[in-house]
This record gives C-alpha cells, structure tokens and sequence, in this order.
C-alpha cells in the first residue's frame, strides 16, 4: 500500500529517466519505502556508511521482499591485520555473486532485486574470476562421484575434521558425508550409494542428530576462502617468492613470509592477506590504484574484477555522514543513475522571551 503513495511512484519514474544525479530529502525511516520503489524497475544496489546500518536496512527490505534482498558484506578484519575474514562472511559473499552471475538458479534463491552492501565493501579490492568458482553442488537422486567431491571440497578451502562442530568443515564415515557450507544455517549430511545421492537431511551440531522438521534436497557449498591455494597461485607465489627473498631481519607475516608459504601449499590467512593486500597479483595492485584514483567500478559492474558483469537499474546512497558519501560517489564513479537519500534538516529556533 505504501509504495502507492504518489511520491514514491514519482520517485520511481524520476529514477526511470537514468539522471546522472538525484537527491532525495526524507526521515531515516523512508529509505525502506524508497527503495522498495526503485527496485521495482530493476536491480538496484544500496550503498550504506557502516555494517551495522546494512544489517538493518536488509532485514527491513527483507520484510518487503522477501529473499530478493540480500546484503554484500565486507570483511570484518583491517587491512595489513595477520587475520583472515570469517567463513560465514567469505560465504555470503560468494553466494551473492554466484546469484549474480546465474540468476535462473532455483538452487541459490529467487533472483536478486536489492542489493545492499557498505561503502568499504564497494572499495575492497577482490581477487579475478571469484563468481566463475565452482561450487559443490549435490542433489538427490543426481550422480556425483564420491573421491571427487571430496576432493573438491578440500580444494574450496574446507576443513576435514572427525566431526563437524563449525561452518567451512566436513567428515566423511564411510558413505556418509557431513558438511557444513558457510551459508547454511544448519549442516548437512548427505548419504552416498555407491556415486549416487540417495538421501540428505540437516542435523544439529550440538547432539549430531537429524533434523526432520527442516527438508532439504540439495546442497551448493561455496568456497571458504576468496583466493583458492590452486597450482597457478602457488606457481606465481614461488615466482614472486624468488623475487622477494625471505631476509633475516624479516618479521614473521611479512610479504616474503607469506609468499614463502603461500608457494608451499600453507594457507594459515596468508592467502586471505595477500588479496586483501593487493600484494600477490600485480593486476589486484593496479585495480586498488585506479580505484582510489576514482577510475570506474561502478556498482556491481565488476567484470574486471570477479567475472561478473552487473547492470543495476540505480545506486541508491544512504550515508549517516559526509564522509561516507564522498568516499561512495567521488572514489567511485557509478554507471547507474546515483540517487543519494539526505535526512531531512531540522532547525531549532529560540523561544522568545515572555513580557514581564
């Protein structure tokens, strides 16, 4: 009923035209309604100043519509930091983009309509080819080799353990598989007949028993890691390794160490680090320089940097202060129409003096 609001339907048509500019005065509380309506057109990505403000404004929009809200995190660790980003956070990012890149996947969800991500996210640097990395995708009744899916999955970075207590882990007993992807609320545990899927069902980490309430017929579980430990990765860390020698005086976890490791195989964050660096793959330096040098990212139009290329209808910024928007519209240039929402002054005038 609300976006029948003649305003709203306004601000969707104005948006139509694809200005280069629209400002849009309203209360914090408005910017649900008013990106409701501009999603209406077509996809439409949310830009916010911090985490916290995406949080919300994705549950709010997820209220309104539903799974077609999804949100593009950004890493919670600092840059130069020896840390690498949580594997609920990896996932969902990677998540997002494979339904960006194939949106008439039933598996991963409706397709996406709003998009909200902060502007620190909008600036991070991402390794090449990250929506072109396969998942592992298993479905009942489909074949799948046993060893192969195995494999695959330690080559997404996932941990085997004797038991899955925490996401990015999986256990094998005999024909039974247990994995927990990043982006599942629950693990999953899928039983193998010979190369064939023949049941799967969810299961609690606390007691390790079946959840029947819960039904579930497939499984995609995305990589656990942004830069995979592949056999190009580790050829190019040993060439940039004779390169930058490990000295000394080095210090453990700087660039020569981490190359050093990343060459033999040990990941321990180095791999994390080194994307999040912009150390490893002269074409991530060169992509971080043009980006602080304003040159074009646009949005989601990140062909040259995940494999993907996104058109969205508008960019809508929801700053809470001043130095978001001008790291959100003057670091990067949009190709969309850049709607900027500004909550509405108000002033405080003095009360005047009562006669005596």
């Amino acid at each position: 009923m609300a976006l029948r609001d003649p305003s709203l339907s306004n601000v969707a048509r104005r948006a139509a035209d694809r200005p280069s500019d629209l400002t849009l005065i309203g209360p914090a509380s408005a910017r649900v309604f008013a990106a409701s309506a501009l999603a209406q057109a077509g996809l439409l990505v949310v830009v916010t100043a911090t985490g916290r403000e995406a949080d919300d404004l994705t549950a709010e929009l997820g209220g309104v519509l539903g799974e077609a809200v999804a949100m593009f995190p950004s890493w919670e660790t600092l840059p130069h930091e020896r840390l690498s980003p949580g594997v609920d956070t990896v996932g969902a990012r990677l998540m997002l983009l494979l339904r960006l890149a194939h949106p008439d996947d039933e598996r991963l969800g409706p397709p996406l309509r709003v998009v909200v991500t902060t502007t620190r996210s909008l600036l991070q640097p991402m390794g090449p080819d990250l929506a072109d990395i396969e998942p592992v995708t298993l479905t009942v009744g489909a074949e799948a080799e046993f060893d192969a899916v195995i494999v695959r999955l330690v080559n997404l970075a996932y941990t085997r353990v004797d038991m899955v207590g925490r996401r990015g882990e999986f256990a094998v007993r005999g024909g039974i598989l247990d994995v927990f992807p990043p982006t599942a609320e629950h693990p999953v545990r899928v039983e193998f007949w010979g190369d064939e899927v023949s049941e799967m069902r969810m299961f609690s980490v606390a007691d390790q028993r079946s959840i029947p309430e819960i039904a579930v017929d497939s499984l995609v579980a995305v990589p656990c890691r942004e830069l995979l430990l592949t056999d190009d990765v580790r050829e190019r860390a040993a060439k940039l390794a004779t390169e930058h020698r490990v000295q000394d005086n080095s210090v453990p976890g700087s660039v020569p160490d981490m190359l050093a490791k990343l060459a033999e195989g040990a990941a321990n964050g180095s791999a994390d680090l080194a994307t999040d660096n912009s150390v490893f793959d002269p074409e991530l330096t060169n992509a971080s320089v043009s980006m602080r040098q304003g040159e074009s990212i646009s949005g989601f139009r990140m062909r040259e940097k995940c494999g993907i290329e996104v058109h969205p209808q508008a960019v809508l910024f929801c700053p809470i202060n001043p130095a978001s928007e001008v790291l959100g519209s003057k670091l990067v240039t949009v190709h969309a129409p850049a709607i900027r929402f500004g909550i509405e002054r108000v002033e405080i005038q003095p009360v005047p003096a009562r006669d005596k």
